[in-house]
């Protein structure tokens, strides 16, 4: 479906939306694209970060993305500490370029599991071997050394990453999920339009139940969809760590 299609209001998420409230095609007062906008991003956040915690083997990303999930930054000589972009959900991967240009993945490690000091341990820079993620960054161990890395491109990092959001003026632009999924983001934004005007409870409770079987199918597809590295055990989801 497109964001606002007028020419086609059977495959508009704007117009579902309305239908889904009982509200008139025309009516684009009561509810208005701007505030929809707000909803549908925030609703289609949701749904990348389900799709990202239930997916496993096959990485999700945004359709609409016009790049692959994948980032490259210049190391510096000695400096172990380089900033994550901000639209990022998780590392999956990280690699360093050695001196004779070939990446080399390094593993993550979690300090609070050792027992010695990262810093005193790899206090010599060198080729990388692990990394840790602190905060809005992501920490070598040890700091690169120009003598044993390539510090151009020297650092490949293979991410989830965030949505591409709509613009209240789009039009025919679609989101960049599978279609059969897409009615998700419909039921939610109308689920936050008549919680906020605080609509009859009926009307309430059959949109979340809608919501809710299309939660389902969200996570459903999110878990079937990579038969090769099928989830076993699912009480367990990702975390941002």
């Amino acid at each position: 479906m497109k964001f606002n299609y007028s020419a086609d209001r059977t495959s508009s998420l704007y117009h579902y939306t309305l239908f889904l409230l009982g509200l008139d095609y025309s009516d684009t007062t009561s509810f208005p694209v701007e505030d929809f906008a707000r909803s549908v991003n925030a609703w289609l956040r949701t749904l990348g970060f389900t799709m990202w915690q239930r997916s496993y083997g096959w990485q999700f990303d945004d359709s609409n993305q016009t790049t692959l999930p994948i980032a490259t930054a210049t190391l510096t000589n000695g400096q172990g500490d380089y900033s994550l972009p901000s639209t990022i959900l998780a590392i999956e991967e990280v690699y360093v370029m050695n001196s004779a240009g070939h990446y080399v993945r390094i593993k993550q490690i979690d300090p609070s599991l050792r027992r010695d000091d990262l810093e005193t341990t790899y206090s010599v820079a060198g080729m990388p071997e692990c990394y840790d993620v602190i905060g809005n960054s992501v920490v070598l161990y040890p700091a690169p050394s120009s003598s044993n890395v390539t510090l151009a491109s020297g650092l490949k990092l293979h991410l989830s990453r965030d949505i591409v959001p709509f613009e209240s003026t789009d039009t025919t632009d679609s989101p960049g999920i599978p279609e059969s999924l897409q009615p998700y983001l419909c039921y939610g934004s109308a689920l936050d339009y008549a919680m906020s005007k605080n609509l009859d409870t009926n009307k309430v409770v059959i949109i979340r139940s809608g919501l809710e079987i299309y939660q389902r199918k969200v996570e459903d597809y999110a878990e079937e969809r990579n038969k090769d590295f099928p989830t076993k055990i699912t009480l367990k989801k990702r975390s941002s760590r």
